[in-house]
């Protein structure tokens, strides 16, 4: 739990200080892009004239939504010199995984808060994460369903209801779990997606998430549900070190 709330803290504190990108999680970080693949940074090109954008070569190694591409563009500087807060420089022969949106002019955009992850250099975040996301993303690249998760939901109970978990192990580190909401935000059905290892404990998640209470994370009064609102989320298990219990949460640490 100290590693937890370690890493969330830096997190949040890159947030605050540099960039307010906040925490997202991985299906949200999915759900989100237009591009997402595992890739290396070739070739990087000059500043775009009058624009803090840069041009990027890719070689695509996985590709886990959306279409083939030679290059996406980056926000930022390309002769890595100090820009706004959020600007970044991806030297190449860096290995990643990218998560892009387009913009106006329908470009693959990466940035900042895009939820980059880096594979072959030096970062705060361990091995276990990279591996974590990888094969979760291999997992949602497999869903029928393309267009998930539009509307972000949240709820306040969750990590205090996943906290009763706390001690109980599993082989498997995470569970992707299919939630159907009315229009009206009332649970009318849970699937699991690609569940835990042991049964039992894909059981006992379910049963705290059909008890958690959700609301929409923003713009309350202009967003309205579809019948049948399906909504992902991402559950997380930590084994046990020589201090604590091991504990499931939804972040990716």
């Amino acid at each position: 739990m100290k590693n937890f709330l370690f890493c969330l803290s830096i997190l949040l504190s890159n947030s605050i200080y540099s960039c307010d990108c906040g925490v997202e999680t991985v299906v949200n970080k999915f759900a989100h892009s237009t591009f997402v693949a595992k890739g290396k940074i070739i070739k990087n090109y000059n500043n775009l004239k009058g624009e803090n954008i840069y041009k990027a070569d890719i070689e695509i190694k996985d590709l886990y939504k959306g279409s083939k591409v030679k290059s996406v563009f980056v926000y930022g500087r390309s002769d890595n010199k100090i820009g706004t807060s959020c600007d970044i420089f991806i030297p190449e022969g860096t290995e990643l995984i990218l998560y892009a949106h387009k913009d106006k002019f329908n470009r693959l955009i990466i940035g900042m808060c895009s939820g980059l992850l880096y594979l072959n250099r030096k970062t705060y975040y361990s091995k276990e994460k990279k591996t974590r996301e990888l094969k979760m993303l291999k997992s949602l690249s497999k869903l029928k369903e393309k267009d998930i998760n539009k509307v972000k939901l949240y709820s306040s109970e969750l990590s205090d209801s996943l906290a009763t978990l706390k001690g109980v192990d599993s082989k498997k580190k995470y569970g992707v779990y299919k939630l159907k909401f009315s229009k009206k935000l009332k649970l009318k059905d849970i699937k699991t997606v690609d569940g835990f290892t042991e049964k039992s404990i894909d059981k006992r998640v379910k049963r705290i998430l059909t008890n958690t209470t959700w609301e929409l994370l923003k713009d309350r009064d202009s967003v309205k549900l579809e019948s049948n609102y399906n909504y992902f989320i991402d559950i997380y298990h930590y084994p046990k070190d020589k201090k604590n219990k091991s504990f499931y949460t939804k972040f990716n640490l």
